[in-house]
């Protein structure tokens, strides 16, 4: 009987398919697997091939047994970078209910039309935003207000200064390093975009927000380059001041160039805002004061109270998407209610020996914050067994999913499988969370990376190989 070629091609194609042998010995050629005793000599081959003068930190741990499968370094301090909003992040679990909301009280005296005061407590909700204070304008115009005599601003909630002074200075007029004070508006940043002409002429400077831009001095320009030329954009905050130098070329080809600023002063910057929205419904303001502190016991009518959103979304935006200013705000907010001392006391209760961390701030931003891989593994562990351990965990960014890990480990094993927190300074990277292997093993762990000269994209390359090993261990 002979066979046409379309019938051989068939006939190898359905025993392909349905060979179990076969596919077995397919996916064992595309997938190395290997036993957990070879796991250290892979990691630090790795390590090795791509030490060129950095520190390695590696601590990796089974989270039923707490048996360890690898560690480097691990009780050595690293800088941390973001992964320190793990700590805050926890801390915050540890004493706040994941419903816990900050609250913007907002008191009145008088009768309308005219008022005697509008009084507003900051809080240092770092979600309020230009629209509360639209709601509030509109409130006061609906009940007949034409004038207020005084407008207290209550600005002295936190008692640190709004800046960290271990941040660096080339960091605080950048967005992520944007000042932290009681009475946060629109996230105290503001958006300037560059946009190119004709090759030779300066680019188009544009500011998102009038109120906000006043505060900064744009001096110098960029000159538009031809297509596929290098882009050399520079812009510089001179020390001390206000002014902003921009320089070097843009190409015709890159349609915007996006800065994302602080607000240099995020108190005057609160006060015009509100200004304009009250002058908009027609609403006259006499005097503006600013309070440190509360002077007199709050007296007069609640009229209106902001809320933020609950914890459990705050601490969503902090680890997933690595916002410095929630972090910041919420653990002075943390500081102002239950105390400094506290910090040290319920990390011990979690399991995170003191000798394992030194805490500058609550977002990593400092070089300051140091912690060894041990104790963030420690931390780890120890909000398994916490009473809030499903909404920490589920704060984290996924794999090739969301918030800062989504465009790492897409189409790999462990696409979906990582709930982590990265963390990225000049030189730096972090990423600490849990991983289940393909045998269902949870794992613990904490890869620190400081002293690289590689660029960043380079640095987070050589961390995803060391975790995808982790897809790789059979039980041997």
């Amino acid at each position: 009987m002979k066979f046409s070629y379309s019938q051989v091609l068939l006939f190898c194609l359905a025993f392909f398919l349905y060979n179990p042998k076969v596919i077995a010995q397919e996916t064992d050629h595309q997938v190395e697997q290997f036993c957990h005793q070879e796991l250290s000599q892979k990691i630090d081959d790795i390590i090795e091939e791509n030490a060129e003068g950095s520190r390695w930190g590696v601590m990796i741990q089974d989270s039923l047994d707490q048996s360890v499968l690898y560690r480097r370094n691990a009780n050595q301090f690293f800088i941390l970078a973001s992964n320190l909003k793990l700590f805050t992040t926890a801390l915050a679990l540890s004493q706040f209910p994941p419903d816990f909301q900050i609250k913007t009280p907002i008191f009145t005296q008088g009768q309308p039309p005219n008022l005697e005061q509008l009084r507003i407590i900051g809080k240092g909700d770092p979600s309020f935003n230009s629209y509360h204070l639209e709601q509030l304008a509109e409130q006061l115009s609906n009940q007949g207000v034409r004038s207020i005599a005084t407008l207290m601003l209550e600005t002295g909630y936190f008692d640190t200064p709004a800046i960290n002074s271990t941040w660096e200075w080339e960091d605080v007029y950048a967005a992520y390093g944007t000042a932290v004070n009681s009475l946060i508006l629109d996230e105290n940043a503001v958006t300037l975009t560059l946009r190119p002409q004709q090759v030779g002429e300066a680019v188009q400077a544009d500011w998102d927000n009038d109120i906000a831009a006043s505060q900064w001095t744009l001096t110098g320009e960029a000159i538009t380059a031809p297509k596929n030329t290098d882009y050399a954009v520079e812009l510089n905050r001179e020390l001390g001041t206000s002014q902003l130098n921009l320089s070097g070329t843009l190409p015709r080809d890159i349609q915007r160039d996006v800065w994302q600023l602080a607000i240099p002063n995020p108190d005057y910057y609160f006060r015009d805002v509100l200004l304009t929205k009250l002058r908009e419904k027609g609403i006259q303001v006499n005097q503006v004061q600013f309070s440190a502190s509360e002077v007199s016991p709050i007296s007069g009518e609640l009229i209106m109270q902001f809320v933020s959103p609950p914890l459990e979304e705050l601490i969503v935006e902090i680890n997933r998407n690595s916002n410095n200013l929630y972090a910041e705000a919420l653990l002075k907010i943390l500081i102002e209610e239950v105390g400094e001392d506290v910090i040290q006391e319920q990390l011990m209760q979690l399991g995170v020996l003191p000798d394992g961390y030194s805490l500058a701030d609550g977002s990593g931003l400092s070089r300051r914050n140091l912690a060894t891989p041990s104790a963030i593994a420690q931390l780890l562990q120890g909000m398994l067994n916490h009473q809030n351990a499903d909404t920490f965990q589920s704060s984290l960014a996924l794999a090739g999913v969301n918030g800062t890990l989504e465009n790492r480990f897409q189409g790999t094993p462990l696409q979906g499988k990582i709930q982590g927190k990265t963390g990225t300074l000049t030189g730096i990277s972090a990423l600490s969370g849990y991983v289940n292997s393909p045998q269902d093993q949870p794992l613990i762990f904490s890869i620190l990376l400081n002293h690289s000269q590689r660029p960043p994209s380079e640095q987070r390359k050589m961390i995803d190989q060391i975790i995808l090993l982790l897809s790789q261990l059979k039980d041997c």
